[in-house]
């Protein structure tokens, strides 16, 4: 199954949180592609400067995003301007739709 994966997933194996065990359990799951988005990366690298551990970027970055275990998505520049149209006609915000989300141990 193809999964976009939300910012919180990587901030819990990141920081060891106390979600963290069920986070790691569906990132090693090799029956899914996981997927994020390129504003979901940056908010990752962005939480790590901020909490004062950059130094978890460059292995993160390394270990999921260029060993290919997970894919970054984005959209074409020229595609921007039409976000926040397409979002209304289909009920979306930037953090949601309609058929809502999944925590970790809800994805079989």
């Amino acid at each position: 199954m193809r999964l976009l994966i939300d910012t919180n997933v990587f901030v819990e194996v990141l920081f060891n949180q106390r979600l963290a065990a069920e986070a790691r359990t569906l990132l090693n799951q090799a029956k899914h592609e996981f997927h994020i988005s390129i504003f979901a990366l940056h908010s990752i690298g962005v939480i790590a400067m901020m909490r004062h551990r950059a130094r978890l970027w460059p292995k993160f970055v390394k270990e999921m995003i260029l060993s290919g275990h997970v894919k970054v998505l984005s959209l074409p520049l020229v595609k921007l301007p039409d976000i926040s149209r397409i979002g209304q006609s289909f009920g979306l915000d930037f953090d949601s739709t309609p058929r809502g989300r999944k925590e970790p141990h809800e994805i079989n």
